[in-house]
């Protein structure tokens, strides 16, 4: 009943292990499953079936999938001519993903319609961060919380405060989340002291505190810009930053994942991956399932530039 844990064979733990290293072989896409005809807004499922659909969330820039012309909001609904009904979203990623150069053909719904689309597979490098000066105020993208990246987030916020700017407008729009320590790491960029995040399991709660010196002024001005695919770390950070009254947030509903998976290996190379517990803000504020609101709605598309996202956040405030 959980749709955050299941069983991974070897075949899933190896692109797991894949995805922390910042490079996959497949298309380029993020996916989310979710059932439609389930009221409010927690719509994840576990199964394909006619209401539970594999929704593309997001695409990568130069990836095979935003190259086919794949959308937000498309449903997949076949792989190489077969049904996914009855797969499980593990199974679909599967049979997407591939060695570099090999081609696979999705089936994907829009509007009613239903067409295939030929997709030549290839290595897809996630990048952790972007940053530039827009028109004097700091741009950073954050694509995930690998391994380090809070580490290249701190180096890219001095850097950006060592030219002079005085506002930071952090994008975290279509970022899935990753390690705790990381979203704790970036949050504590900002936070000179307290709590990041709490953790709750069967009679245990956990905070976690904020990690070494924040580096960025109390005076300098913090804009974060969330879509519906920032989820888990993204959420954390978001949460506790707009909590604190640190940061106004801009863009649409988060995700709304709120628990923490832990990987247990198995002999045969496979593993079992479990929610062991949820997390909440400092203030106790829960956003599983309808995911933080931000303070100013903003519609940004996948194609919105960097420049056009910095120039409608300066015009929304």
């Amino acid at each position: 009943l959980d749709p955050n844990s299941g069983d991974l064979d070897p075949e899933a733990v190896s692109r797991l292990e894949q995805e922390e290293t910042g490079q996959i072989e497949g298309i380029g896409a993020l996916v989310s499953a979710e059932d439609e005809t389930v009221p409010g807004e927690n719509k994840q499922c576990s199964v394909i079936s006619d209401t539970c659909r594999i929704i593309i969330v997001g695409t990568f820039e130069g990836a095979p999938a935003r190259e086919a012309g794949l959308l937000p909001d498309d449903a997949i609904v076949g792989v190489n001519g077969e049904s996914i009904a009855g797969w499980s979203l593990e199974e679909v990623t599967a049979r997407v993903r591939g060695p570099a150069g090999t081609p696979v053909t999705l089936t994907i719904e829009r509007d009613g319609s239903r067409f295939d689309v030929p997709i030549v597979r290839a290595a897809v490098v996630i990048p952790a961060i972007e940053f530039e000066v827009i028109d004097s105020v700091g741009y950073i993208k954050l694509y995930s919380f690998s391994n380090r990246a809070d580490e290249q987030f701190e180096e890219a916020v001095l850097s950006l405060l060592g030219s002079g700017v005085r506002h930071l407008v952090v994008d975290l729009r279509d970022n899935p989340g990753g390690f705790l320590d990381t979203a704790i790491g970036v949050a504590s960029v900002f936070l000179p002291d307290g709590e990041v995040v709490v953790t709750e399991g069967p009679g245990t709660r956990i905070p976690y505190r904020v990690t070494g010196t924040a580096v960025v002024p109390s005076d300098v001005k913090v804009d974060i810009v969330v879509n519906r695919a920032s989820a888990s770390a993204s959420e954390v950070v978001s949460g506790v930053l707009q909590e604190r009254g640190r940061a106004t947030l801009f863009g649409e509903n988060t995700f709304g994942k709120n628990t923490v998976q832990q990987r247990f290996d198995l002999p045969n190379g496979g593993a079992l991956r479990l929610t062991i517990a949820r997390w909440v803000t400092p203030g106790d504020h829960d956003f599983g399932g309808g995911g933080i609101a931000p303070d100013v709605q903003l519609e940004l598309d996948q194609s919105t530039e960097p420049a056009e996202v910095v120039a409608a956040v300066k015009a929304a405030s």
